[in-house]
């Protein structure tokens, strides 16, 4: 079991103890039996230890095609309890917000530094609702920049319908809300210039094409990250 832990082991003795029993499973046999035995006991035993083994290897199997798809992803991934304390986060949110270690145990909000969690938050918005919920956030950088986030949160229910865990989808949407801070400046930019009734019709072509180009950009944007989305879901 050292050299191949996921070997399974079958101990036949004619000396069997209540002692060597005990042993045997602490060691990590699979089963134990006792010289004579008949052959069919035998092989029944062979058969539940490789349908074992089988088991044992699909979940190996399934956990890594989780951990691929989380990888791949391209967002942020967390896990949160039924008050809002954060159990899990992908290596992409750890980038972001830090190590597990320092966030996990932690409730979203202060995660975020909201200060109205009852509504900016969408995992105390799905406790409320039961339902999805979504929400955008920014945090500081630590350069004096800010960083933006849309939070898409859904509940985990059990049998009876409570929600036991909260999921929650966290999307980098920092140069989409610059551009549109970009945008909005120039719309301010254009309309001054029209209310002053400055005749600069260079410039006013000039704004109006940027516009056009930022509306694009905003729009590929969204189109992507609603793709992605989907794509999670």
């Amino acid at each position: 079991k050292a050299a191949s832990p996921s070997t399974e082991v079958i101990i036949l003795t004619g000396h069997a103890t209540l002692g060597s029993a005990i042993e045997a499973a602490n060691t990590g046999a699979f089963s134990y039996l006792q010289k004579p035995y008949e052959v069919e006991e035998l092989l029944l035993h062979v058969r539940n230890a490789l349908e074992k083994k089988r088991a044992a290897e699909e979940l190996v199997a399934e956990k890594e095609m989780f951990e691929n798809i989380v990888r791949g992803i391209g967002a942020g991934l967390s896990l949160l309890d039924s008050e809002a304390r954060l159990i899990w986060a992908n290596d992409i949110l750890q980038e972001w917000l830090g190590p597990i270690e320092r966030l996990k145990g932690q409730p979203c909000h202060r995660i975020y530094n909201m200060k109205d969690p009852e509504r900016e938050c969408a995992v105390h918005r799905v406790l409320r609702s039961g339902r999805i919920e979504q929400g955008e956030v920014f945090v500081y950088d630590g350069e004096g920049g800010r960083r933006y986030f849309q939070l898409t949160a859904a509940p985990v229910k059990d049998r009876t319908g409570r929600i036991v865990q909260i999921v929650e989808l966290t999307q980098d949407v920092t140069e989409r809300k610059m551009m549109e801070e970009n945008l909005k400046r120039k719309l301010d930019e254009l309309e001054r210039l029209n209310r002053l009734m400055v005749g600069r019709e260079l410039r006013m072509e000039e704004l109006r094409r940027e516009v056009q180009e930022l509306k694009q950009r905003i729009e590929e944007l969204e189109a992507r990250q609603t793709e992605q989305t989907k794509q999670t879901g």
